[in-house]
């Protein structure tokens, strides 16, 4: 998709250039990115203007090193002359960037140093859960980090542990930290449109909805999952995956007895994706790492119960710590823990449904577009006028 934006009337009385990638590939940024675009249109308090950063020179689940080390300065130049080209053509109030860190991070620092020599005042959004494991470390990546955070103004996070790490770090630093929002509209339209699901009538559905690679913590799910003996069940993975690694998750579902189990159901609409987790009677999401995952958002908006693994701000999306927890929350990379969570909730229906209820009604509290575009304004508004 072309750079674009969203003109609005005189009663907006600031620009904001968002600097981030668009579907395809889809992803948890990318998505992020439409579903903003999307509801700036419906507003007449926004205007914003748009980079497109996605990669499109390679596939999604093409991770080789050599391509991205080959491939990912050219893109990167691409992209910084690209927004220095914008900052001068609209003259914007600020910028918003949005980055996963890893082998981005020198990008961001060229362009949040240009924007600082321009005059611009800029937003480094951190959509990542590595970020205090990156900053204990105190290694080279957390260097180039740490310079990207000091060019902007504000570093934007997505949970409190990466706050609490970079208050401590970059104690001069400004931190704000703000979830990520669902758009509620698909999911009301799956879930007025089709039946309630009913467990009794059918074999257990366990979903999982992402890139099916190894960091997802594949291996983990269907490892727990070889494992339960005593119940039936069948497990969807619903996602990119490469074959080798297909028929390699396959060998080790066969140690059930069987494969059949388990189901690739390659890439599909968003849609489609709802309507499995609508479908379904848990879902199961073990990543090694993540930011603020927006599918268990959709997960908790469809009422579904939720093991998920303690990183990114999950612990926070689940109430880990509250009186009234919205899911299970498993240590990463632990086949035991996770095993463990799915079998309770196999085991319990009507505490996994209790936990299902609460998510749900966390979600359309807390969650909502309108509630996070809302402070997503107020920051944008703030940064304009200073």
């Amino acid at each position: 998709m072309s750079d674009n934006f969203i003109p609005k009337t005189a009663a907006c009385d600031f620009r904001t250039l968002l600097i981030s990638p668009l579907p395809p590939p889809a992803g948890g940024i990318a998505n992020w990115s439409a579903a903003i675009l999307q509801e700036a249109q419906k507003r007449d308090d926004v205007e914003i203007f748009h980079v497109d950063t996605a990669v499109h020179w390679r596939s999604e689940n093409d991770l080789r090193m050599s391509r991205r080390f080959f491939g990912g300065p050219f893109q990167a130049l691409r992209d910084v002359l690209r927004v220095i080209s914008t900052i001068r053509n609209v003259d914007p109030h600020l910028i918003h960037l949005c980055t996963s860190g890893s082998l981005s991070t020198p990008k961001d620092i060229l362009i949040l140093g240009a924007a600082k020599a321009l005059g611009v005042p800029s937003i480094a959004h951190f959509r990542m859960g590595r970020l205090p494991a990156i900053i204990k470390s105190n290694g080279f990546e957390w260097k180039l980090i740490r310079r990207a955070m000091l060019f902007a103004d504000v570093v934007l996070l997505l949970d409190k542990k990466s706050e609490d790490a970079v208050k401590i770090a970059l104690p001069a630093t400004q931190t704000m930290r703000i979830p990520n929002p669902i758009d509620v509209n698909m999911v009301q339209d799956i879930t007025s449109n089709r039946k309630e699901n009913v467990t009794n009538n059918k074999l257990y559905k366990i979903v999982y909805a992402g890139n099916c690679i190894p960091t997802k913590g594949i291996n983990e799910l269907v490892s727990a999952c070889s494992g339960i003996k005593d119940y039936e069940f069948e497990l969807l993975l619903l996602g990119a995956v490469e074959k080798t690694f297909q028929k390699e998750m396959e060998r080790l579902a066969a140690n059930r007895g069987n494969s059949k189990w388990l189901r690739f159901h390659g890439p599909m609409n968003r849609y489609d994706v709802l309507s499995h987790i609508h479908d379904s009677d848990l879902f199961v999401l073990p990543s090694h790492t993540e930011g603020f995952p927006n599918v268990v958002l959709e997960a908790m908006a469809l009422g579904k119960p939720i093991v998920a693994t303690d990183v990114g701000a999950v612990p926070e999306m689940l109430d880990e710590m509250s009186r009234e927890p919205c899911g299970w929350l498993v240590a990463p990379q632990n086949v035991q823990d996770l095993r463990n969570a799915i079998l309770d909730a196999i085991m319990h229906p009507e505490k996994a449904k209790t936990f299902g209820k609460r998510a749900e009604k966390k979600v359309f509290a807390f969650y909502t577009m309108d509630k996070i575009m809302a402070q997503y304004v107020l920051l944008w508004r703030s940064m304009a006028s200073s």
